[in-house]
């Protein structure tokens, strides 16, 4: 899975900072065409930020419980289902650059959060 790749130890900074820079260059792009209202923004800010929170719940649950299968699959159900809630309810007008501009965001809100928690800390 791609949040196992963004999470280890081999995705490097250098490669976070790529990949951010290059998903707000898409989400400039194509803000040229359509604007996504500041609240559709801010709720897939949000769905980035809980997707993190929820793997890293997931991450502090056992692997050997049952518990933990049960939860990776609602893991990936919600994660799909609030983005197709929030596609759904986007304006009709340049329907795509306003998907690929929530789904840029929902990026950049785990994007932030994860490589603001894997920072060094300069005061201990």
């Amino acid at each position: 899975m791609l949040l196992d790749f963004w999470y280890s130890e081999r995705c490097t900074k250098h490669t976070k900072l790529i990949v951010s820079v290059i998903t707000c260059a898409i989400i400039y792009y194509c803000s040229t065409f359509e604007k996504l209202s500041p609240a559709f923004t801010l709720f897939s800010l949000a769905i980035g930020v809980s997707i993190h929170v929820l793997r890293k719940i997931s991450i502090k649950i056992a692997t050997g419980t049952p518990y933990l299968t049960l939860y990776k699959i609602l893991f990936a159900v919600f994660s799909i289902f609030t983005f197709a809630i929030l596609v759904f309810l986007l304006p009709t007008t340049n329907k795509l650059y306003t998907a690929i501009q929530a789904l840029g965001f929902v990026a950049l809100g785990l994007f932030v959060v994860s490589i603001y928690e894997s920072r060094q800390k300069r005061f201990e």
